[in-house]
């Protein structure tokens, strides 16, 4: 993804699978008043794992700064603070995502009408940013936008398809219980 992404992901890896670490952060969210909660590692397979890890670091980075104060490697792996927009960008945009997997995993059973209606409800969103001249995930949200826009004329022609046999469908069905 980004820097500041890769700098999160690499100072969750650190702590994730370091006892000592993690002792340290628990004691520094307790100095700084707030609830420990474990570093999530981001997975190729989860695209939503990333907003999770993302996310969990912003929890955490009241604790995260006071810990780097105190040890070097956190320091080092620690984005700068210049980059904080852009990590508060990218939660923007993957949150609407998460919400939107949310809502159709919830689903009992998930139809393409709904999909569609949350693929146009991602789309505004992203719209929505990229009208913000200091919004710093242009590039993201073009690309996410670009494939939902892809995703959506797939499920418009599905559903078409879908539409034209139906019909045949019911009517030989008419046909065998007549």
């Amino acid at each position: 993804m980004n820097e500041p992404i890769t700098r999160v992901r690499e100072l969750m890896k650190k702590i994730k699978y370091s006892p000592t670490l993690i002792a340290r952060l628990k004691d520094f969210c307790d100095i700084k008043g707030i609830k420990y909660l474990s570093p999530v590692l981001d997975l190729p397979t989860r695209w939503n794992s990333t907003w999770a890890m993302v996310d969990g670091f912003v929890y955490l980075h009241s604790a995260l700064v006071l810990f780097g104060t105190d040890n070097p490697t956190i320091q080092a792996h620690l984005p700068r603070m210049e980059m904080t927009t852009e990590i508060k960008d990218t939660i923007e945009v993957l949150s609407c995502l998460q919400m939107a997997t949310q809502v159709v995993s919830g689903a009992t059973y998930p139809t393409i009408g709904l999909t569609r209606l949350v693929i146009i409800g991602i789309i505004e969103h992203l719209e929505e940013c990229l009208q913000q001249h200091t919004f710093s995930q242009h590039e993201l949200c073009r690309w996410i936008k670009e494939n939902l826009n892809d995703i959506g004329r797939l499920l418009m022609q599905q559903q078409q398809y879908q539409q034209s046999w139906i019909p045949d469908i019911n009517s030989h069905f008419l046909k065998i219980i007549s």
